[in-house]
Order: structure tokens, then sequence, then C-alpha cells
């Protein structure tokens, strides 16, 4: 994944932009990394980030988006109806 990089301080980048996430926001989006390229359930997603509801994981990704448009002007996450969530391999 080309576009998504991190730095040695844990910092994520987008395109060479960084990528300002919460950390909740951020170990969500690193659930969905692991499963690439395939799926990540909401039950996978909330065992990975302990504390994290399932009615909460859609809020949260859409915050994601919501930052990596800004950047790349797409999404970052797509959900898949019946599969989950995965990554948008055409940012």
């Amino acid at each position: 994944m080309f576009w998504l990089s991190q730095n040695q301080n844990g910092r994520l980048f987008l395109l060479g932009c960084p990528l300002e996430l919460t950390p909740r926001e951020y170990g969500i989006l690193m659930s969905v990394i692991r499963r690439y390229p395939g799926a990540a359930l909401i039950e996978d997603i909330c065992k990975d980030n302990k504390g994290l509801g399932p009615c909460s994981v859609p809020v949260h990704i859409t915050a994601i988006n919501k930052k990596a448009a800004r950047i790349g002007g797409r999404k970052l996450i797509i959900a898949r109806r019946g599969s989950g969530y995965i990554l948008n391999r055409f940012m």
C-alpha cells in the first residue's frame, strides 16, 4: 500500500500527507489493515479494540473516511454489505 505509510514514530501518512487520527480511529484502521486484502467484520474490529461497541464502528469509520477524503479525495475504508470493511485499493 504505497499510498499509506507509517514513520518510525508511528505517525500515519496518506499520499505523503499526515493523517491525523484519534487513538480509537487508529486502532480501527489497524484492524482493517491487518486483514487486508480480506475484509474486517465489526466483530473483529471490536475484539481488536477493547471497549469499542459495534454501533460506534461505523461512526469512527465515517470520521476516518472524512479525514482521508480531505487528503486523497476518496474514502479510505469501504463497507461491503455482508462482508465487512475493506481498504480502498483505488485511493
